[in-house]
Order: structure tokens, then C-alpha cells, then sequence
């Protein structure tokens, strides 16, 4: 998955400002993941811990 191939519904970026998360943050926890899990409805889910913080993007291909 590159940066090109990464579209955030308006729900997604609802939630990061919220959460004073951006999109280079989100992309790094897609890209290069910790760890991706299967999540519910065949989602998938990518964690990672930047500066001490985890990250749970969850995706769908």
C-alpha cells in the first residue's frame, strides 16, 4: 500500500482532528505497520506505536 492508495472517508478525518491525529501519522501506521490484524466485516486493522502512542487505523482494501 502506497500514500496514492489511501482515501479518508469523512469520518476518518472527523475522528483525527478530533484526536489530533494527521494524515502522515496514519499513513505511517498503514504503511509500516507493527502489527495488521483481521477486524470486524473483513476490515483489517494496523497498529503502531509512535512517540510512545498507539495508532489503530482500521482499513479496508
Amino acid at each position: 500500500m502506497n500514500k496514492r492508495d489511501i482515501v479518508f472517508i469523512p469520518h476518518a478525518l472527523e475522528r483525527m482532528k478530533e484526536r489530533g491525529i494527521s494524515e502522515t501519522l496514519v499513513v505511517e501506521a498503514l504503511t509500516n505497520p507493527d502489527e495488521a490484524i483481521e477486524g470486524y466485516f473483513g476490515r483489517k486493522v494496523a497498529q503502531k506505536v509512535i512517540d510512545g502512542k498507539l495508532i489503530r487505523v482500521i482499513y479496508e482494501l
